[in-house]
């Protein structure tokens, strides 16, 4: 019997996971709804084209020998045979910058305080990669989006294996996550004596500490489980945060992990801020919400019906939405700098843990948001900014009139007074 090659074997599985692939991908199609089917066509088009399995098949039979660093390799994990060169790669610091998606400076600085995490130390006889290059690839991973952050391409440009890719990333958010407390803190009391002396200087809302909206982050695969959960009102299948930033585009509060499907005054009336309004609010402290949200004592919306409205109030509402630019540009940032939030390369297959390492993947954008607005590195020149355009929707609350409502009618016309 001939003795079949190194190279027949690796192209023999090639070929089967291509014909796997290709196989799930009509069955997508094919059960596709019919207002998704053009979405899905052309995604799974572009996973035809850059299908990993395919470009490295393309790759072996262009060749008359496999790459020396794959002839002995076992066990179908990718192997370079180039080494990644970390030292070219920080030479050109405008590259750098768009890679890593900060300076040079604020990720040297990252790398110091990651550097002693127990995740970062060898327990075995085999030492890790470089800890500088596995930072670097997950940065590059959460800052870009679509095609950018698929585990093949970050593999092949590193000169690690898919699975380090996966490896350096679960490591990372678990060492940016234990940073927590440090760069994701509701406002002391001193810190809210200085916002709320801004706020009131700026447009009049005196005893405002925050600002309070919802961020949507869009999943790039439909869910295989209970789908329309995640379905949101653009058809997209989704994830809700509701974030609270203050006047420096900080954000100081966040839960995430709500079903796409749930409307942001929804999700509110769940969290914690909500629930236990006395452990965050003092006095007549409160939050400015769009629309979308209630009226209440600790968050106060803007007047409705624009068309038919007195000139205090518009005033008012003008004033209001110049606040409320700020979170804007706080998610106009982050989706910047993170354009992973634009599309996470996730599919919620199990309802708990891959929603929890959605929940991760967030969190840690977030927290490297919050740490780079503290070390002043907030502002280098990004590429296009890829973030959510906002649209307002009316709720109509200005009508409403249970309890919770009506508790915020007197806060919000004594701020008007106040702003004539």
């Amino acid at each position: 019997m001939p003795k079949v090659s190194v190279r027949q074997k690796k192209i023999a599985t090639l070929q089967e996971k291509v014909q796997y692939n290709r196989r799930e991908i009509a069955k997508r199609i094919a059960s596709a709804p019919e207002e998704e089917w053009d979405s899905v066509v052309d995604k799974s088009i572009d996973a035809m084209i850059f299908d990993e399995s395919f470009l490295e098949l393309s790759q072996v039979l262009s060749s008359r020998y496999l790459p020396t660093g794959q002839r002995n390799n076992t066990n179908n994990t990718r192997i370079s045979p180039n080494t990644f060169d970390y030292d070219a790669f920080i030479s050109d610091e405008e590259k750098f910058a768009q890679t890593v998606r900060m300076t040079r400076e604020n990720f040297d600085s990252l790398v110091n305080e990651l550097k002693d995490h127990e995740v970062y130390q060898s327990k075995g006889l085999r030492p890790q990669s470089d800890f500088k290059v596995q930072i670097a690839l997950v940065l590059d991973r959460i800052g870009s989006r679509g095609i950018g952050n698929s585990v093949g391409r970050l593999a092949r440009s590193y000169g690690v294996s898919e699975g380090s890719v996966v490896k350096f990333t679960k490591r990372f958010f678990e060492a940016v996550v234990s940073l927590q407390t440090k760069y994701l803190s509701w406002p002391t009391d001193e810190e809210k004596t200085e916002i709320k002396s801004v706020n009131a200087e700026k447009t009049g809302f005196k005893d405002c500490i925050g600002i309070v909206d919802g961020m949507t982050a869009d999943l790039a695969w439909k869910p295989s489980e209970r789908a329309k959960l995640f379905l949101s009102g653009k058809e997209k299948y989704s994830l809700q945060s509701i974030s609270i930033c203050d006047q420096n585009k900080k954000i100081r509060y966040l839960e995430t992990g709500f079903y796409g499907s749930r409307h942001d005054s929804e999700v509110y009336s769940d969290v914690d801020i909500c629930k236990h309004p006395a452990k965050y609010f003092s006095g007549n402290e409160y939050l400015l919400g769009d629309s979308k949200y209630i009226l209440t004592e600790q968050i106060i919306t803007p007047f409705n019906n624009p068309y038919n409205m007195d000139p205090d109030k518009k005033r008012f509402n003008r004033y209001h939405d110049s606040m409320r630019e700020t979170i804007d540009q706080t998610f106009s940032i982050l989706k910047k700098r993170f354009q992973s939030l634009c599309e996470l390369p996730l599919q919620i297959k199990n309802m708990t843990t891959d929603i929890t390492f959605a929940q991760q993947w967030i969190l840690v954008c977030v927290l490297l948001h919050n740490r780079l607005i503290t070390l002043g590195g907030a502002d280098i020149d990004l590429e296009e900014n890829n973030s959510e355009q906002v649209v307002e929707e009316e709720s109509g609350d200005d009508d409403n009139d249970s309890e919770t409502h009506q508790l915020g009618v007197a806060p919000r016309h004594q701020i008007r007074c106040r702003q004539k």
